[in-house]
């Protein structure tokens, strides 16, 4: 893992909490067009640890919209790839919690359809 995306995780995880600075920290290395795995990792493992605790609204859209693109292609589907990638990182702790509700809904939004292995982890 680079080292400020460790940085940042470390300091998160210590804090217990994701503040608005933290959020622009974060902002600052995500790339917003094309966001890359290793960032979007990251965000799902930030927000799995956190998962209803302490975080700014802010990380949520982050969280949202960076894994919307990375996982959805050039056309607006989804490939075998990514989706086994989403399904292995979504739900680490074994539930689906709000923000990745959101990423789902935005998914199928985006999509038309959630496939179906997707949608199981909304039930």
């Amino acid at each position: 893992m680079r080292s400020e995306l460790q940085a940042i995780k470390m300091h998160v995880y210590e804090d217990g909490a994701i503040d608005q600075s933290e959020v622009k920290m974060l902002r600052g290395i995500v790339d917003a067009d094309t966001p890359g795995e290793e960032e979007v990792r990251l965000l799902l493992d930030l927000n799995t640890v956190l998962s209803g605790g302490d975080m700014d609204p802010a990380f949520a859209d982050l969280l949202v919209d960076a894994t919307v693109k990375f996982v959805l292609d050039d056309d607006g589907g989804i490939g075998d790839d990514k989706l086994d990638w989403l399904e292995k990182n979504i739900s680490k702790d074994g539930k689906t919690d709000a923000n990745e509700v959101r990423i789902l809904r935005e998914i199928e939004a985006k999509t038309d359809r959630l496939p179906d292995r997707l949608a199981a982890l909304l039930n």
